[in-house]
């Protein structure tokens, strides 16, 4: 079984090795940046403290509306009232990897595709350019990817080549509270 992580950088998706995937997890709002895809099969909504007070009116308009639709498992950390709402395992991904599992969504979604044991797992358009706020997220999604390989799990990722040889940060620690991440601290 191959479970694809879908970003929302476009271009570095290829769309049709996305779709051979027997599983497509996604992002908050991936129906902006995926319209071709309607029907994902997990949905993580990971934020927490009142993520859906502070949505940008226009980016996330109708948000609700989509992920119902989607049909998928809206996985989340905090009760946002979805019909098929599943909770983040935060306090088990931390005791099983340490923080830099819950470093960023995609590190939180690679510890979830671990437990579902997979041949292998695509990253598709998750980009965690240099510059920009993804560049601190990398360091976990390494981190996991490393993780998974340790476990025999084949690892695809398509701009894995531009994180280059990330230095993986001691953690310091990370602040969890009923289950839901609130930060991760490194040492950088």
């Amino acid at each position: 079984m191959e479970i694809a992580i879908l970003g929302l950088h476009r271009p570095s998706i290829n769309r049709a090795e996305a779709m051979r995937a027997d599983r497509r997890w996604v992002l908050n709002d991936w129906y902006l940046f995926l319209p071709w895809l309607d029907r994902p099969d997990r949905v993580y909504q990971i934020h927490v403290g009142g993520f859906s007070k502070f949505l940008p009116k226009c980016r996330f308009a109708g948000w609700r509306e989509q992920y119902e639709k989607s049909g998928a498992n809206i996985h989340v950390c905090e009760d946002l009232g979805f019909s098929k709402q599943v909770f983040f395992p935060a306090l088990k991904h931390h005791s099983e990897y340490g923080p830099l599992a819950l470093s960023s969504s995609i590190s939180m979604m690679i510890a979830d595709a671990i437990d579902e044991k997979p041949k292998k797992i695509s990253l598709h358009g998750v980009k965690l350019s240099k510059g920009d706020e993804y560049e601190v997220q990398a360091p976990g999604v390494v981190y996991m990817l490393k993780k998974a390989r340790e476990l025999g799990i084949e690892c695809v990722a398509s701009n894995e080549e531009e994180w280059g040889n990330c230095t993986i940060p001691e953690p310091a620690g990370c602040e969890v509270i009923y289950g839901g991440l609130l930060k991760v601290v490194l040492n950088v």
